[in-house]
C-alpha cells in the first residue's frame, strides 16, 4: 500500500492498518503486541478503542526527534544484499558472518542458526514496501499518550541501535505506562531472549 510522508499521516496510516486488522481478528478488543513498528501500531490500536492492552518492545516513534530519513543509504545497503544473495549460506554458516549481518538488530546473533540467519537477511533486503514503511517510519513520532486509556508496557532492550536502549525519563510518559529493560538484548530481542520476551507481554496483558 501506498504510504504517505509526515507525523500525522503516519499515525493515520498505522491507524487504518490497525483498524482493518483488528476488524479481521475475530476479536473485538485483543491484546497486542508488537516489535519496532509492530508497537507503534499497536499503541495507534489503543487509541481506536481497539485493544485491551499494548505491550511495545522497542517501540518506533520513541526516538528523541525523528531519526534523519535514510532512503538512498538504506536502498544502497539492500540493493548490495541481494547481490550477495549467493553468498549468504557461506555467510551466515559461521558466528561471526552471522554478526557481521545482523549484529545491528540482534545482540546476539550468534544464537540464530544459519537457516535462520538466512531467513532474516533475505527478508530485510528482498521485502518490497520496506523502503517506503521505512520512510514513514522516520516521518514522526508516536505523540503523547493520553488518550491511551488501556494498560501499556513499553519494553527497552540495552543494546538497541535503532530506536532507544533506556527507558523514557520521569514525566515523558504517563504515569499508568510501564516501562522495563531487556538486558543483553538488540532491537529484536526474540532471538537473543525470546523467554525474557514472552515473559514481559504476558505480564503486560495479564497473562493472557
Amino acid at each position: 500500500p501506498h504510504c504517505r510522508m509526515g507525523s500525522n499521516r503516519a499515525r493515520r496510516t498505522w491507524r487504518r492498518r490497525c483498524s482493518h486488522s483488528t476488524s479481521h481478528s475475530g476479536s473485538v478488543r485483543p491484546h497486542v503486541a508488537g516489535i519496532s513498528v509492530g508497537g507503534w501500531v499497536a499503541l495507534e490500536c489503543a487509541r481506536q478503542n481497539r485493544a485491551s492492552s499494548v505491550v511495545g518492545v522497542c517501540t518506533a516513534g520513541f526516538w528523541r526527534r525523528a531519526p534523519e530519513n535514510r532512503s538512498n543509504r538504506l536502498n544502497h545497503a539492500r540493493q548490495a544484499g541481494r547481490a550477495l544473495l549467493p553468498a549468504l549460506g557461506p555467510m551466515m554458516s559461521t558466528a561471526a558472518g552471522r554478526r557481521r549481518a545482523l549484529g545491528r538488530f540482534v545482540h546476539h546473533p550468534e544464537r540464530l542458526s544459519p537457516a535462520e540467519a538466512q531467513s532474516m537477511a533475505r527478508a530485510y533486503v528482498t521485502a518490497p514496501a520496506y523502503s517506503r514503511a521505512s520512510d514513514l517510519m522516520r516521518a514522526g513520532q508516536v505523540g503523547p499518550l493520553d488518550d491511551v486509556k488501556v494498560p501499556v508496557t513499553l519494553a527497552w532492550a540495552e543494546f538497541d541501535h535503532v530506536v532507544r536502549s533506556r527507558p523514557l525519563g520521569d514525566g515523558a510518559l504517563p504515569k499508568r505506562v510501564r516501562q522495563v529493560e531487556l538486558p543483553d538484548c538488540g532491537h529484536v530481542p526474540t532471538w537473543d531472549d525470546p523467554d525474557l520476551v514472552a515473559r514481559v507481554v504476558l505480564e503486560g496483558t495479564g497473562g493472557v
